[in-house]
């Protein structure tokens, strides 16, 4: 029973998720979950284990490896890694991964299609002032980005890490500050436009971005800005806070600093670009999650010690894509998604991760019977439960019971609600069935708000979801979502709502089985 609990609880934390029972069932757009690890595959790797990995990791997309062969003047053949070669003084040339092109290019991907062409500052040894270095490694990003599109990617996944050798760095010269931002910020531009005119809709995947000021990094991005298209999308990976957050508060500090250090960090010019194109996609350093980094455990733990590991998991990754705009990355050392590598897979390591994971993305057909239901009269079999509200600019709505569901019809500004008993940190997940009786111009939102012991509302818990459905056909068949809340610090009530809005005459939303079930850890 435990582990059916757990395994409910894994499955349902989503921020917005559709729960199907059949091909009626249309389904929202989901943020997505990437994979960036030490057992990041090749692509032949792809080649031997993609069916078997699409089966079992529940992720959208991973960081490919690139391996090619060169043969040198005396007929000798040597491997080329382009992940640890791409920042290096020698041009690649595409002929060395003609084979691994094909390749990649041959494989069928039905779950992986958020791939994204791994790179790293490695081995980093270009003389900022040399012009020649500058040749080979833009080069280089060019061809990156020429692969990548070829391919079908996403875009390439940047790691500015240092590994070899210190960088970015204003301590690796003794020039003066203003000649070294300017080279910096000049080199920021070629690197940026060798990207973007190969790629001009590319999303730039970079594991973090804009650090401080003392580097060579911050006048090369303002670079970047400077030439940035506005097809292309820069993704800050936000890696060291992402790594030490758990909370809702932690991911959205972590957000506003990835701002503070734009505003900081970028001239004037370029702030309306960073805005407009970088997205925020959080980190989550899943060795540490699991406990098994010990030391990076320590960062997370402290306030969560009642959580188990896998329990543990399913929170973070969960308010991990609650803050993130599109994506969020996994980050894993000691073990992988999937067999076939140099890793063990994690649920031999900590059983349950796999499944846990899964069920952040993918919470269907889910069995809550073990879970109480909160909520009052959410079949609608008989009249009560429910408080019918109308606005005064709403004359014309109104709410019909009949044959077990609830119409809300011709409702300008109108809702259905009821309040809950609460207590701090419990979770909650809603679930609501809902049609349409024609193509329709109207909304419907399910609004969750929270209150002390005083009544004063907890803001800090509100939240506004609204439900999404496919205005272009099927209209008339049911539509079930779910949606997960997580009770704020302090409140003790939980006002339930379903507002519909904007409906013409003669439009109706049907409504049924509304329920509101309590999650056990």
């Amino acid at each position: 029973m435990i582990k059916e609990k757990l395994t409910l609880f894994c499955a349902v934390l989503l921020g917005l998720c559709v729960i199907t029972t059949g091909n009626d069932f249309w389904t929202p757009p989901a943020k997505k979950i990437i994979d960036l690890s030490w057992g990041s595959p090749t692509v032949d790797f792809l080649a031997a284990n993609l069916a078997k990995m699409e089966q079992v990791a529940p992720i959208d997309g991973v960081a490919v490896k690139f391996m090619g062969t060169r043969t040198d003047s005396a007929g000798k053949k040597h491997a080329v890694n382009f992940t640890t070669s791409v920042m290096g003084k020698t041009a690649l040339k595409r002929e060395y991964f003609e084979k691994q092109i094909k390749l990649y290019k041959s494989l069928k991907f039905n779950k992986f299609i958020d791939n994204f062409f791994y790179t790293t500052v490695m081995p980093g040894n270009q003389d900022w002032f040399n012009d020649q270095d500058w040749a080979a490694l833009c080069s280089n990003f060019a061809l990156a980005a020429a692969i990548a599109k070829e391919c079908g990617m996403k875009g390439i996944l940047f790691d500015p890490e240092e590994y070899a050798g210190k960088f970015w760095s204003y301590n690796t010269t003794k020039r003066p500050r203003k000649e070294v931002s300017a080279v910096a910020r000049k080199r920021g531009q070629q690197w940026g436009r060798a990207i973007f005119n190969t790629f001009p809709d590319i999303k730039l995947f970079a594991l973090y971005w804009l650090p401080a000021k003392n580097s060579f990094m911050t006048d090369f991005i303002n670079g970047v800005y400077d030439v940035l298209p506005p097809t292309a999308q820069i993704i800050d990976g936000c890696e060291t806070a992402g790594y030490h957050s758990n909370s809702r508060w932690d991911f959205q500090v972590a957000k506003d600093l990835s701002l503070k250090s734009a505003l900081e960090g970028l001239y004037p010019e370029n702030v309306a670009k960073y805005k407009a194109q970088t997205t925020f996609a959080p980190a989550c350093y899943v060795d540490a999650i699991l406990g098994v980094n010990k030391k990076w455990a320590k960062h997370l733990y402290p306030e969560i010690t009642e959580s188990t590991p896998v329990h543990f998991l399913t929170q973070v990754v969960y308010r991990a894509l609650e803050a993130s705009d599109e994506y969020v990355w996994l980050y894993s050392e000691q073990g992988s998604w999937w067999s076939g590598g140099k890793y063990p897979v994690w649920d031999a390591i900590v059983p349950g991760t796999v499944n846990a994971l899964a069920g952040v993305k993918e919470p269907i057909k889910l069995n809550v019977a073990d879970c109480k239901n909160v909520i009052q009269n959410g079949t609608f079999d008989k009249e009560g439960g429910w408080e019918i509200w109308q606005h005064r600019i709403s004359p014309r709505g109104k709410g019909k019971w009949h044959d077990g569901l609830l119409d809300m019809c011709e409702t300008n500004w109108g809702a259905i609600r009821q309040t809950v008993k609460v207590s701090s940190k419990e979770m909650y997940l809603f679930r609501v069935k809902i049609r349409y009786n024609k193509a329709y111009r109207g909304k419907a939102i399910l609004a969750v708000n929270y209150f002390d012991a005083t009544g004063a509302s907890v803001n800090s818990g509100r939240f506004d979801k609204e439900l999404v459905f496919d205005r272009t056909k099927n209209y008339q068949n049911w539509n079930r979502q779910a949606f997960l809340t997580e009770v704020p610090e302090g409140a003790v009530t939980m006002k339930v709502q379903l507002h519909i809005r904007q409906q013409g005459r003669g439009e109706f939303f049907s409504i049924d089985d509304f329920d509101c079930r309590r999650l056990q850890k």
